[in-house]
This record gives C-alpha cells, structure tokens and sequence, in this order.
C-alpha cells in the first residue's frame, strides 16, 4: 500500500479532478461478460465481522420537513446479502467493461506496453476459459493498471489505489423503486459496499464518495443526476452507503439505468477509485403495470395475426422485468422503464388489430433504438434500429449480424469488444445491428427481422469473433446468398479442406488476427484454404494486440470494408 507520504512524493493529485478522473476511469455500465465454463469460484476467505457502525446519523436535509400528510419513504428494494464476497459473472463483466474504457480512452502508444498488456488480457482469457473466474479479474485488474500507469503522470498517483481496490464492488439492487411522488425530501437508494478478496492491511481511514452518471450503454456522461448524499467512513469491510438518486428539487425524473461512481479519500487527498454498481431507477412500482399489460397480452386471441416473434418478445420483456425486480439479474440490468414502454406499445398494436380484424404491425418508431427480442423460434438477439433521420435517405435499411465468441451472450458486441465499437459504429452509419445468443441462428435473426423492417437483401454483412467466426462461415456456406460481406475475427474453420469455399467466390473476406492470439494459426490457415478456392479474402494480422483485443481494433475498419459492398444480383 503506497503511503500518504510517498504520494506526496510522486506528485498529489489535486483533488477539484477527482470526478473527471472517476467518469474516465470507471465510467461503467452492465455489459455481456463471458459465461463461465465450469461452476462458480469458491469464495474467498470473508473479511472480519463489521464493528457497529459508530458514526452519527448523515447531515440533516436543510430543507423544510415535508407536510404531515406526505407519505412516508418505502424502503428501498435491498440489495442481496450475498455472505461471504465471490467472484461472479457480473464482477467478471465490470472488470472487462473498466479495462475496455481506460484502453479505449487512453491506449498505451508504445509497442512494448502494449504486448504486455494484450499478454496480461490474453492469460486472463484462458483463466475464464478453464472457469477460474477469480483468476480472470484478476488478470482483467493487472492489465487496467498497466494501462493506467501509464498515462500522463497527473493520473500516475491514483495507480496503487486503484489496484488495491480493484477487487471491491458496490452491489447496488437491480431496480431501485422510488415513490412516484412530488419531491419534498431526499430519495436514497442503499448500495453495499463489499470487497471481493481481503484488502492490504493495514487498511488506511479512507472516505468514499461518488456521483451518479447515465452508463456508457446510454450515453453515459458526466453531469450525473445528483450526488452521494453522505460521505461513508470505510475500513474495508461491509458497508452500507445511502446514496442520493436524483438532484433533489430538479424536475428531471432521470429514470432508467444509473452508474454509480464511489471516489476514495485518505484524508483530503484522493486514495483511489475503483468501486462502482449500477441499478435501474424507477419512480413508483412498475409491477402493477408490468401486469396489467402481461393480463391484457394473454387476452389477445392467438388468432391474431401478427409478426412472427412479436408475443415471444413482449411474453420476454414481462419475464426480464419480472427478474429484475426480484432482484435477480445477471451480468446486463433491464431497463426497466424502457422494456416496459416496448411491452405496452406492442400490446396495444395486437389489441388494435384484433378490433380492426388486421394484422398487427410495429411502426418503425416503436421499433427504433437498442433492446432485445425474440424470434419465432423462441431465440434471443438484441438489436439496434436506427430512427428515421432527415440526413438519411429512406429505403431498405442495411444489416451487420455480429456472432460472439465462446461464452459470450448477444450482449458482446453491444457492451463489450471495444467497450461496444459495433454498436458506436452502426449508430454513426444509421445500420441495423443485430447480434444472437445462439450464434449458429444469424439466417434466423435475419428472416425475423425482415418481417419487421425493410431489410436490403443485398446489403446484409457478418462478423463473428473467434467460434462465432466459425459460426459464421458456416452459415455464409450454407447460404451463400445470406451475406454481401464477411469479417471472421480471430478463428475460422477447423476444416479448411471442405470443398464448398466454392461457392463464396463471390463474397469479399476480411478476415483479421493478432500477432499475439493464440487462435491465429486457425485463422491464416483458413484464409489460405479460402483463398486458393477462389475467395476474394484480405488476411490482416494486428500488431501487439490478443484474443480479445484485437476485435474492438478491428471493428471500424470491418464497417469501413463492409460499406458500399453488395450482393451481386444474378444476369437476368
């Protein structure tokens, strides 16, 4: 643990910077993390029982106290009492979310840092892909402090406080339900604080404070909804921090997916950062209505005819939300003022068809921005549609189906590779971008949604990372009239002597690796095998970048290759 003195020494970090440094360290949000392939880590030795807590009651509010008829505060929904601390599938994905933002905001320049820290992300990979998921944050922690470390040296001081904190997470519930009421005092909402692995002892007297910010997945941002109502002495051990939802007396209701950022302090000097959760916010019990609308939806005759996975996806939306508020979430937070809207917009276009005696149809409004659905076949994908822009030109909209890598989730290419570059991408050309969980269902997503928007056919591109390349090259096989474009990153076909490279002759192939992945021998070799078939195939290999790496690089260059490609129609 680095001294009080000897960070005097390296240079303080003026303390006015601490929330810039928080929003561009750890601006985090909920992203798909790899699943574990074996079960859960045991969890580690638990700290000390916490003491009573011997501080006073937080600063009174110096507002006036609220009419006696006001409703009293509910109690917040509480976050889980998870017992001794352990390794999850959502600590997995905070830790891979805050490398991808402190690589992708300030990316080491020089080759020899940044091999080491691609070897550091790829030892990390392999300790997820033998299930050792402690192992894997840790090597996801080591590599974000490499990077850290070295940035400009006004960032330098923060370094050993944040890796002594990197195992340390605020568990926040998934939905936080606050009284859907006029503002007449302040609205907290309790977060656990609690770290993963025992601390370096001994633990300095460290003061933890935050702000809340909207999540990178929404835009995120540093102008928060309000900020931590008290400021928490902490050693170390379980702790709870009450924390203000909203600026109190703003008349923004800033519902929907939070972040919430905790800066350290030892004394009046900053100590570190690297504690953070998120939850949904909500104003007022959306179970009620949640209901309702799941009522309403089974009273709507199956005779009703409509969109192929139009019930799957509302009969979906009522499950996650359902979850959400029970608390039981896994490594993406619903959104639940979001999803519901969906539900009720597509429950009211099957009610309106059943009284016209039509089909039911979702306009492309209702279908715009970024969610999740199911097909007809029961499969998820999540999804981006554009809105109709008066800058582009309407007409048949182009696709890009992007096919994960083992252990991952139709949220990767959305939250993670690249802190979710595909998505950034789609949104600056106006592309629909959709990506399954079952990576062997792309020719399915794409039948789905084109009952749903006016999909080119012409103009449908795939990307797949490490098995999802695999996945995609043979799905392009089967169907060589599927894809105008293909971009497998980092893997390919096992069997490379299959005779049917044939028939993509007239497909264009970018397929990208790195120097430093180990699946790079399967990716070239495939590369060649295509290429001696007649593929039109480009192999790029990436300097100083791994496995996992070498997919949020590759990224913009694949849309950028992807566009103005079509699909050669037949001579007539």
């Amino acid at each position: 643990m680095t001294t009080r003195r000897a960070r005097r020494r390296r240079g303080a970090r003026p303390r006015g910077a601490a929330a810039a440094v928080a929003a561009a360290l750890v601006a985090v949000a909920a992203l798909g993390a790899p699943r574990p392939l074996a079960a859960e880590d045991a969890p580690p030795t638990p700290p000390p029982p916490a003491k009573p807590d011997p501080r006073p009651d937080p600063t009174p509010d110096p507002r006036p106290a609220p009419a006696p008829d006001a409703r009293p505060d509910p109690k917040p929904i509480a976050p889980r009492d998870d017992g001794p601390a352990r390794v999850t599938r959502r600590d997995l994905a905070l830790a891979l979310r805050a490398f991808e933002y402190a690589w992708r905001d300030a990316p080491p320049t020089d080759a020899e840092t940044r091999r080491a820290v691609a070897a550091l992300v790829s030892r990390a990979t392999m300790a997820f892909f033998l299930g050792a998921g402690a192992n894997a944050v840790d090597g996801l922690n080591e590599a974000t402090w490499r990077v850290v470390d070295t940035q400009s040296p006004f960032q330098r001081p923060w370094t050993a406080g944040y890796a002594a904190l990197a195992r340390t997470r605020v568990r926040l519930p998934a939905v936080s339900v606050l009284p859907d009421e006029p503002w007449t005092r302040m609205r907290f909402v309790e977060a656990r604080l609690v770290a993963l692995a025992p601390l370096p002892q001994p633990w300095p007297v460290v003061r933890a404070t935050g702000f809340w910010t909207l999540p990178p997945r929404c835009g995120g941002n540093n102008r928060g909804c309000g900020t931590v109502a008290e400021a928490l002495v902490w050693d170390g051990r379980p702790a709870t921090l009450s924390s203000r939802a909203l600026n109190p007396g703003s008349s923004e209701r800033c519902e929907g997916l939070r972040a919430l950022t905790v800066i350290l302090t030892e004394g009046e000097e900053p100590f570190g950062v690297g504690v953070w959760g998120e939850t949904c916010v909500v104003h007022g019990d959306p179970s009620p209505r949640i209901a309702a609308a799941k009522a309403r939806l089974a009273a709507v005759p199956a005779s009703v005819a409509a969109p192929p996975g139009l019930r799957p996806t509302l009969a979906r939306f009522v499950t996650r939300m359902e979850r959400a508020l029970r608390d039981e979430v896994d490594e993406v937070l619903v959104d639940v003022p979001d999803e519901l809207r969906r539900l009720e917009e597509g429950v009211a276009a099957l009610e309106a068809a059943a009284r016209a005696g039509t089909a039911a149809r979702l306009d492309r409004a209702a279908l715009a921005g970024d969610h999740h659905r199911v097909t007809a076949g029961g499969r998820p994908y999540r999804v981006w549609v554009p809105p109709a822009a008066p800058d582009r030109p309407p007409g048949p909209l182009p696709l890009v189906i992007a096919l994960h890598g083992m252990g991952g989730t139709e949220d990767m290419f959305f939250e993670a590779y690249g802190a979710g570059e595909a998505l950034r991408q789609a949104q600056t050309r106006g592309v629909v971008l959709a990506a399954p969980d079952d990576v062997d269902t792309a020719a399915e997503v794409v039948d789905d949604l084109r009952t749903l928007l006016p999909i080119d056919p012409d103009r449908v591109y795939g990307v797949g990372h490490s098995m999802g390349a695999g996945a995609l090259l043979r799905a392009a096989v089967r169907q060589p009239d599927l894809f105008a474009a293909l971009a497998p990153i980092a893997g390919g076909w096992m069997s490379v002597a299959s005779p049917t490279w044939s028939v993509l002759t007239a497909t264009p192939v970018l397929a990208v690796t790195a120097e430093q992945d180990f699946g790079r021998a399967i990716t070239e070799r495939t590369a060649r095998a295509a290429k001696a078939a007649g593929v039109p195939v480009d192999l790029r290999v990436l300097a100083d970048l791994d496995h996992l790496l070498v997919v949020g690089e590759a990224l913009p260059g694949i849309f950028a290759f992807f566009d103005g490609k079509a699909r050669p129609r037949p001579p007539r």
